[in-house]
């Protein structure tokens, strides 16, 4: 008995300059994908010094994730720094590795690794509260 393996590969196009945008707001990563980029299933898969996490549902907003369809249709991704799967460095760096994959019906995807990186820009104050569209996060 013989087993082979077939892998679908279908080329798709690399993304362009500015497909994707990554920057810090506040207590946040924020990363966009241009609408004229998404796959028809969207995911995101998180990495640690656990290995991967793949959080869907409920588990996304007890994590500390939003994600978004802005006015442009751009999709938005925003993880607070005290996020599932975020690395700190002395309360003051913080280090989120995350996989954006792009799935099309026909079985083909693809993913995008990043690496993105924040300084707090102000120590944090012996109590803050932060209000996402999904959740709430008090720091004590």
């Amino acid at each position: 008995m013989f087993l082979i393996g077939v892998t679908v590969c279908i080329a798709r196009p690399e993304p362009s300059a500015g497909t994707f945008r990554s920057h810090c707001h506040e207590r946040h990563f924020v990363l966009s994908v241009r609408s004229s980029f998404l796959g028809d299933i969207i995911g995101f898969a998180f990495e640690d010094h656990n290995g991967f996490h793949f959080p869907s549902g409920r588990a996304v907003t007890e994590c500390g994730y939003t994600m978004l369809l802005n006015h442009h249709g751009d999709l938005v991704f925003r993880a607070s720094f005290l996020a599932c799967h975020v690395q700190s460095q002395n309360d003051a760096d913080y280090d989120l590795r995350l996989w954006f994959e792009n799935r099309w019906p026909n079985g083909s995807a693809q993913a995008y690794p990043f690496h993105l990186h924040c300084a707090l820009l102000w120590p944090w104050a012996p109590r803050e509260m932060v209000c996402e569209e999904n959740y709430m996060e008090v720091n004590d």
